[in-house]
């Protein structure tokens, strides 16, 4: 027995496979200036001291950080580095949106 497909409505949510939500302004960085005004932000300012400790002091380190630089800085939990991760690339994107493809990070 095979599985039904429904018919093509035009309707995308059903089909739609779960991603994150990089491009629907989950986060407005425009009025960050530091690293502790996107930690308030995103809601995680308990942080500030450990990016801090870790060296990060502008926004521009901030954007070259992988999954393994969040836990080295203590970090541990996961949905904690997950949204920090995500922000991370939604500040990249916006950077490179704003400043065109040739901008490396």
């Amino acid at each position: 027995m095979s599985p039904s497909v429904a018919p093509n409505t035009g309707d995308l949510s059903s089909s739609r496979i779960a991603q994150p939500r990089l491009d629907r302004g989950l986060f407005d960085f425009t009025s960050c200036a530091t690293v502790d005004d996107w930690l308030d932000t995103i809601k995680l300012g308990q942080y500030k001291d450990n990016f801090l400790m870790g060296g990060y002091r502008s926004l521009g380190m901030v954007m070259r950080m992988n999954i393994d630089d969040i836990r080295s800085l203590g970090i541990s939990l996961i949905g904690h580095q997950k949204k920090i991760l995500t922000s991370i690339q939604i500040m990249r994107a916006h950077l490179i949106n704003t400043l065109g493809p040739r901008m490396h990070l």
